[in-house]
């Protein structure tokens, strides 16, 4: 009957649920042994005893997976992700073990150089998952950035080989490897060698979420770097990708992007990331010893027209402007931008508002005013109530 027949198929569930969780904890085991005899050969080689423990077999236990992933007879979108994910953050963990050894030679012929160049582009390649992919492995995303973060903080990458790398992981959008890269070459030089691919994935319209990821990234570096290289890190990203950053402001925040309608919470991270390093290039241009008045006045000129633009079409806390998915929370950014500048330098905001058409100087003002003012709602005088007078009923 039909109970008997939901009672048999659901015992087959549950068996197939046991087997599977029985699976994953064999693989688990097996993994963490692998580990452990990495971890084993190198508190050898330390010690001046073995180097060699687990022989070549070791070795390949955990870098034969990583060449059949390379080579593509292994795919990350099949169905097995929990196994998959077991596996390769292990073999990722193994690598990062005999990397991190203080002895060059890991032994059976291999040396550390050789094997971080092998395991890094495995890694960046995990880390770049294909179109579509629906494969969710946390661990082995976890563990392949550990590994090239070991990589590249290491010496056994050289200045080339990094530069090189700041492009490839910029290309993968693997931003925190990137910005280990970076971190790791003097004078801005993985920056600006990545800069092309950056410019190119910020002017990728079909993609919204590496777009607003990559430039979250150059927000990052310019709060970390900035306060350290003198400015040089806005520098380099508004002169190679300023137009790109420009026009992001100005899209999301009239909602008019080439690919249509996104999220409100992409919408306000791209107004917010663009508008930081917008202003960022602004204080950098007004600080001491930099400051030209034709440059300044040029660069205003434009965020200006976008501020008029985004505060037209969101309005502002107090002056809604009835537009649709208009947000007053991006008006109020630019309104604040407008009397930072107005605080900061009042000189080269008096000549920029100079250079506008009325109306939109208009605008503005009435921005700066309402931001002054904590955007408070003008409220009209009631007329006084005229008071009943009782003569008349006598």
């Amino acid at each position: 009957d039909e109970s008997t027949a939901e009672e048999v198929k659901g015992g087959e569930t549950q068996s197939i649920i046991s087997h599977t969780s029985n699976r994953l904890t064999l693989i688990a085991q097996a993994c963490r042994l692998l580990e452990t005899t990495c971890r084993a050969r190198t508190a050898s080689a330390s010690n001046g005893t073995d180097s060699s423990i687990g022989g070549t077999a070791l070795l390949q236990a955990f870098l034969l997976p990583l060449t059949a992933l390379e080579s593509g007879a292994v795919s990350l979108s099949g169905d097995d992700y929990g196994a998959m994910d077991i596996i390769f953050s292990s073999c990722f963990r193994c690598s990062d073990i005999l990397i991190s050894e203080p002895h060059d030679d890991i032994g059976d012929g291999v040396d550390q150089r050789s094997l971080a160049r092998a395991v890094m582009m495995v890694a960046v390649s995990v880390l770049t998952p294909p179109e579509g992919s629906n494969a969710s492995l946390s661990k082995t995303n976890d563990a392949a950035t550990g590994l090239l973060m070991t990589c590249v903080t290491s010496a056994l990458i050289d200045t080339p080989e990094k530069r090189q790398l700041s492009v490839t992981t910029a290309e993968a959008g693997c931003w925190d490897a990137w910005k280990a890269v970076c971190s790791e070459l003097d004078d801005g030089f993985g920056l600006s060698y990545s800069m092309p691919s950056i410019i190119g994935i910020l002017a990728d319209w079909d993609n919204s979420d590496r777009q607003i990821s990559a430039l979250a990234a150059l927000r990052n570096a310019v709060q970390v770097s900035d306060q350290q290289d003198g400015g040089s890190t806005i520098g380099i990203i508004m002169q190679a990708a300023g137009a790109e950053i420009v026009s992001i402001l100005k899209a999301y925040g009239v909602c008019s992007t080439p690919q249509g309608g996104v999220s409100d919470r992409l919408r306000v991270e791209a107004c917010a990331d663009s508008m930081k390093l917008i202003m960022v290039a602004l204080q950098q241009l007004c600080s001491p010893g930099e400051a030209e008045e034709a440059n300044v006045s040029a660069f205003l000129t434009v965020v200006f027209d976008i501020f008029t633009s985004l505060i037209s079409y969101n309005g502002l806390p107090n002056r809604p402007s009835g537009r649709p998915n208009a947000d007053p929370s991006l008006g109020r950014m630019c309104a604040q931008g407008l009397v930072h500048v107005v605080r900061t330098s009042p000189a080269a905001f008096k000549d920029t508002m100079a250079l506008l058409e009325a109306e939109d100087r208009a605008v503005l003002e009435m921005a700066v005013r309402a931001d002054m003012t904590g955007y408070a709602v003008a409220q009209s005088q009631a007329p006084a109530k005229k008071k009943l007078s009782l003569k008349g009923f006598k």
